[in-house]
């Protein structure tokens, strides 16, 4: 019954969308002798001057949003369609013209801070965080910009800096298929694999203060990931985009916030610093929150959003506290892709 409303709806919209077109015809330039069969591309070619004609745009951009994943299995630049309701980002699969300088440059850049670093005394641990589309190859389109065995060069070339690098993607891979690690309709992972991540570093920290936490989880809720801004079928179009996740957000406090004793207690300061991107600093996956309780220890939070992993290590190091603070230990959270990037790269070394 379901499925015989939805095609229903599919063929109404289709109509609609024909009667639409046609009512809007004088005002779209559009050679239909040269081009009688739309594909992806130029279906949103005829989208942009369609919203054009339309007074209601939010309206036509959730419909041609719809047409363009339900028909053609396409959203908007900046994401890639998988199979089985899976999505993937972009960077994952861009690659920018100088990506040897890139990655090159980048490399460079985390081997000279690690050198910083133990000049000063302070333990470096490189966390590198694989790209969901090699954990879920399954559903993801072929990477066919993408070099072969990158994350295993950016691996072996620290590793021969002499760096502490811990390469989640075999333990991350092994557990996929006990419950999911990524979102489906996100960039990130979920926070099962945050958790499993927090474990896997947490186990590598040295012990310095030990400090009890508890961490509670709240009710499961529809999430919309990031992914959805590329195919932007609310609120009009919902049923033709694709499905929501469930997300079951955590949180995570220290036990003597329960115990009037150790209430008012004295806290000492962290001695291990997280610094890292969005994988670290939204609080949906709540990684620092499982990491400060996988290793009971205080963790000092320092990640940030919106600017990638090396933005956050240069704040860092140049902060006039950087060789006065407790820390002693950092953990560098890097996804595979950004050593790519051309939008974030280590400022530091030049744009490549």
């Amino acid at each position: 019954m379901d499925r015989y409303i939805q095609t229903t709806s599919a063929l109404l919209v289709a109509v609609f969308v024909v009667v639409i077109t046609f009512w809007n015809a004088k005002e779209l330039n559009w050679d239909t002798e040269q081009h009688p069969i739309l594909n992806g591309t130029q279906a949103r070619e005829l989208e942009s001057q369609f919203e054009q004609s339309l007074v209601i745009s939010d309206w036509a951009k959730g419909l041609w949003a719809a047409i363009d994943y339900s028909l053609f299995k396409e959203g908007y630049s900046g994401v890639v369609v998988g199979s089985e309701g899976w999505l993937f980002s972009a960077e994952e699969y861009f690659v920018p013209e100088k990506k040897h300088a890139k990655l090159e440059s980048n490399l460079l850049f985390v081997t000279n801070i690690s050198k910083q670093f133990q000049a000063s005394g302070i333990t470096l641990k490189v966390a590198l965080i694989p790209e969901k589309a090699e954990i879920y190859a399954e559903y993801a389109p072929i990477q066919p910009l993408r070099r072969q065995g990158l994350r295993e060069e950016i691996y072996a070339t620290l590793r021969q800096g002499n760096l502490d690098v811990i390469d989640l993607f075999e333990t991350l891979k092994a557990l996929k298929h006990e419950q999911q690690l990524f979102l489906k309709t996100d960039t990130h992972w979920t926070p099962y694999g945050a958790k499993a991540a927090a474990n896997i570093i947490a186990q590598t920290l040295p012990q310095y203060d030990v400090v009890d936490f508890n961490t509670t989880a709240s009710k499961p809720t529809s999430f919309r990931g990031d992914l959805f801004n590329f195919i932007p079928v609310a609120p009009y179009f919902n049923n033709f985009g694709p499905t929501p996740d469930t997300l079951v957000a955590y949180s995570t406090e220290p036990s003597a916030l329960e115990d009037e004793d150790l209430l008012f207690a004295p806290i000492a300061e962290p001695s291990i610093a997280l610094i890292g991107t969005s994988y670290s600093a939204n609080t949906n996956w709540n990684f620092p929150g499982f990491l400060r309780d996988a290793a009971k220890q205080e963790v000092l939070d320092l990640s940030t959003e919106g600017q990638g992993p090396f933005t956050p290590m240069e704040d860092f190091i140049s902060d006039s506290d950087f060789n006065n603070n407790n820390i002693k230990t950092v953990i560098w959270e890097i996804p595979i892709r950004y050593f790519e990037s051309n939008n974030f790269y280590a400022k530091s070394q030049g744009n490549g």
